[in-house]
């Protein structure tokens, strides 16, 4: 698997349903865990772009191999790129051009990834229900995120007085909601030029 902030909730969910799962960063893997994969393996890539020089040297070793490549299940916005086309499966997340921090993306990873996560602990289960309850789910923090942005200038007086005027600002997470807390940092360090 590779992908450091948006994995964490698929590992977390996994390694408790006692599935052996590995959380890499792209480069990790390129340099030091490719050995580790073999034909049993499956190797979930996201990559935004799908054309990160780490990933597509991944692919190409992996593309080399003989008989012992692992099953890749690429996750990426747009199918025109070398992670889509490399890819045994691919997941279009489809969110077009970010504007800012990469948060659509982000949240569109996490949704192909619950699905990803929902379909291997169902095992006998067909996909298409769970595919259908993980749109709904996704429909619904979306509606939420509409409700809770609706008043902005609510929202910005909400957080502003929760700082307080403090300069330090720590977000934790554990299990699932560690992708979401290393996101929201990610974000907070980029929008605010840290």
């Amino acid at each position: 698997y590779v992908d450091v902030d948006a994995g964490h909730a698929l590992v977390a969910t996994l390694g408790r349903a006692g599935i052996p799962v590995d959380l890499f960063n792209a480069a990790e893997l390129l340099h030091f865990g490719l050995p580790t994969l073999d034909a049993r393996t499956t190797l979930v890539v996201v990559s935004q772009s799908g054309r990160s020089i780490e990933v597509v040297r991944i692919l190409e070793r992996l593309g080399a191999r003989q008989g012992s490549r692992p099953f890749v299940v690429g996750v990426t916005n747009g199918t025109g790129n070398p992670l889509a086309n490399a890819a045994d499966a691919t997941l279009d997340i489809a969110v077009g051009d970010e504007l800012g921090p990469a948060t659509m993306t982000f949240a569109a990873t996490l949704v192909a990834l619950d699905a990803i996560g929902r379909i291997l602990l169902a095992r006998d289960r067909a996909a298409g229900p769970i595919v259908h309850e993980v749109a709904t789910a996704a429909g619904e923090a979306a509606l939420a995120i509409d409700r809770l942005m609706a008043d902005r200038p609510a929202l910005v007086d909400a957080v502003t007085g929760w700082a307080g005027g403090r300069r330090t600002l720590v977000i934790v997470g554990r299990g699932v909601g560690l992708a979401a807390s290393d996101m929201a940092s990610l974000t907070l360090k980029e929008v605010a030029g840290v």
